[in-house]
Formats: C-alpha cells, sequence, structure tokens
C-alpha cells in the first residue's frame, strides 16, 4: 500500500464503512450523462475537494479491483434528481481532487467500478465547499449493487454440427444501483466466463455427455444427434444467478447419390445429389437436396468449370484438371421456438468431391 502523502494545504476524504467484495469478470456498460439541472443555478462561487482512496479488505476503503470512481454531486444533502448539479468520473487514485467545485454542492454519490465497467459499490457523503479552500469530505458506505439476472448466449439454442462442433458462449449480467440516485443506475456487463459454473444436463436416454465446455466457455461437442442442456450459473455478493440454453446437435451431409465421384473432361455432370439434414432427435431427416434454400457453387476455383446453381449438375472443357469440388449450402429458414426447438435458422454447407476419371 502506497503511503498518502502529506499536503498540509489539503484536508483528506474517509471512505468510512465497511465494504463488501465481489468477483468481477469482463464487459462494458453503457453510460448516459445528465448535463445538469437548470433549476439550481450556481454563482460562479467554486472551491476544491480531495480524495483519497485505498483498496483492501477492511473499513475506509473502496472494493479491490476498482479502477475508476464516479462522482456525482448535488445541490440538497439528500440527493435527489431535482438537485442534480453535475458528474465526473476519475480513473482510480490514491489522491484525487475535483477543482472548481461549486459553492452549492452539498452532497456527492460515489459510484466505484471496475475494469470494464462493472459497479462494485456505492458511498455517499455530505459536502460543504467553501471558496478558495480545500475542503474534507468523509464518505460511508451506502449499499453494494443488486444483482438481478445473467443471461448466456447463444440463446435459445446452440447448434452444433460434426466438422463444425465448437461453440463459444458468452456471459453477461444486470446490476442496478437504484437505492440511490446517480447519474446511471442499471449496467449490463459481460462476464468472463472462467468465473462461471457450468453443467449439462442430457437428454433423456442420452447414455454419454453430448458436449463439454472448457472454463474459458467453449463447448465442444462429444456425440452427434442427441440434445442438451447448458446451464451458466455466476455469484455476486452472495446472490447466484443462473441461465439454461439448448444444445442440439444435427447433421447435414451431402454426396453424389447418381454413381462414381468422378468426372471426364469435356463431358457434363448430369446426375443428382442426396442432400440430408438430420435432426438433433436422432430420427428425424429432411430431404434437402433442391429448392429456394439449397445452393450449388464451386468450390475448387477452376475457371472452366459451369456449375448450375440449382442442381448442381455442371459443364467442363477438355482443358480441365484437378479435382472438381462442389459446395452444397441449404439455409435452414424455418422458424426457432423460443425453447430453441423447431428449426435452427442457421447455414449449413458440405463439399462433394469429384475426382478426374483420366488421372
Amino acid at each position: 500500500m502506497k503511503k498518502f502523502q502529506s499536503r498540509s494545504a489539503l484536508l483528506t476524504l474517509l471512505v468510512v464503512g465497511f465494504v463488501s467484495l465481489f468477483a468481477v469478470g469482463c464487459g462494458n456498460s453503457d453510460n448516459f450523462v445528465f448535463t445538469g439541472n437548470t433549476n439550481n443555478p450556481v454563482t460562479g462561487d467554486t472551491g476544491n475537494l480531495v480524495f483519497r482512496f485505498t483498496q483492501a479488505q477492511t473499513i475506509d476503503t473502496v472494493p479491490t479491483g476498482t479502477t475508476s470512481l464516479r462522482f456525482d454531486f448535488f445541490s440538497s444533502d439528500t440527493p435527489s434528481l431535482a438537485t442534480f448539479l453535475f458528474t465526473e468520473t476519475r480513473s482510480y487514485a490514491e489522491l484525487i481532487i475535483i477543482e472548481d467545485v461549486p459553492v452549492e454542492v452539498q452532497s456527492v454519490v460515489v459510484t466505484a467500478f471496475g475494469a470494464n465497467g462493472e459497479p462494485l459499490a456505492v458511498l455517499t457523503g455530505d459536502v460543504t465547499v467553501i471558496v478558495g479552500t480545500d475542503q474534507e469530505v468523509d464518505l460511508v458506505f451506502n449499499s453494494n449493487p443488486t444483482f438481478n439476472s445473467i443471461t448466456l448466449s447463444p440463446n435459445p439454442a446452440i447448434i452444433l454440427t460434426p466438422g463444425d462442433n465448437t461453440q463459444q458462449v458468452s456471459v453477461s449480467a444486470n446490476f442496478d444501483t437504484a437505492q440511490v440516485l446517480g447519474q446511471q443506475t442499471s449496467y449490463n456487463v459481460n462476464i468472463d466466463p472462467s468465473q462461471c459454473s457450468f453443467a449439462f444436463t442430457e437428454a433423456t436416454g442420452n447414455p454419454t455427455a453430448t458436449a463439454n465446455i472448457t472454463t474459458g466457455g467453449l463447448v465442444i461437442l462429444n456425440t452427434d444427434l442427441q440434445n442438451s442442456t447448458l446451464t451458466a450459473s455466476y455469484t455476486a455478493f452472495g446472490v447466484t444467478r443462473s441461465d439454461s440454453t439448448l444444445v442440439r446437435t444435427v447433421n447435414f451431409a451431402a454426396e453424389n447419390a447418381s454413381g462414381p465421384t468422378t468426372y471426364t473432361p469435356n463431358s457434363p455432370f448430369t446426375g443428382w445429389y442426396d442432400v440430408t439434414f438430420f435432426e438433433s432427435d436422432g430420427v428425424t431427416q429432411l430431404n434437402v437436396n433442391s429448392g429456394a434454400n439449397t445452393t450449388y457453387s464451386l468450390a475448387s476455383g477452376q475457371t472452366d468449370v459451369v456449375v448450375n446453381p440449382q442442381t448442381g449438375t455442371f459443364t467442363t472443357t477438355g482443358s480441365t484438371t484437378g479435382n472438381i469440388v462442389i459446395r452444397v449450402t441449404w439455409v435452414d429458414g424455418r422458424t426457432q421456438a423460443a425453447d430453441g426447438t423447431g428449426g435452427t435458422g442457421a447455414t449449413f454447407s458440405d463439399d462433394v468431391t469429384f475426382q478426374n476419371s483420366t488421372n
């Protein structure tokens, strides 16, 4: 802990009261700014206020992890919207001097924030401003923010497919400091997934874990064609909140159904494909080899191959070489239900490779 510097001309602000601490994650919040209240004009006479802070788990502190402090000033002993004058935010420091404070200021609300905008604590104090002087303000701990909820995303469902079988999840938390009037009272903050706990609830009859999740929040598919539910939990201020999302493991596959996957240069391919979407119940299959949501394109890059985007048939020239790769893409335009079932709303693709028969 750095020792306080002596400053004979300055008085100190003491933060009095026990401040509870809690684990914080990463994220941000959207701030809005009061512009002041024209019903409380200032005279132009000002003085300075001096703030000294420390971080520790004892009294006379702000919470460990505080990186910034917002000061909301009011022209009444009891803060209210009608008497709000101005706000100022400073990076955390052991010594903070707020200069040119109007003599009309009578109270202050101080909100401590973590590295990414999460509120940590609210403190309040009475203020006396004397023109041309530095005045001491005694702050007292007022309240911890209220931890309302978390949101796990993607939601309502994580869609996993073999070959593209991972999904990064994110967790956000909502806090408010509505106990005390301030510049902002509600905050949505991104939480580091490594600070959350996760649990899977497997589908009935599923003998193995559908997926697992890393400490960093990456969901990894273990088995195909099963559903499970992923639940995230996070604790702040002694309160644990949870949210869940469905994990659906689906499959999409395309293949040449008309014979060997070969082609002969200068001869057209006029066959057909078997394109199937496999639902996560492990039973339902959709044939999607044609239709407005299915398209075929060349993925191998030859300039002398022309592909029909509706059927996947293609023509070549006598100089065509190498493997021809046809990419089949299907857009699942079905609506996903609020519980994550039904359509996926996702886009799937698979490649069919044709070898040169002359090689």
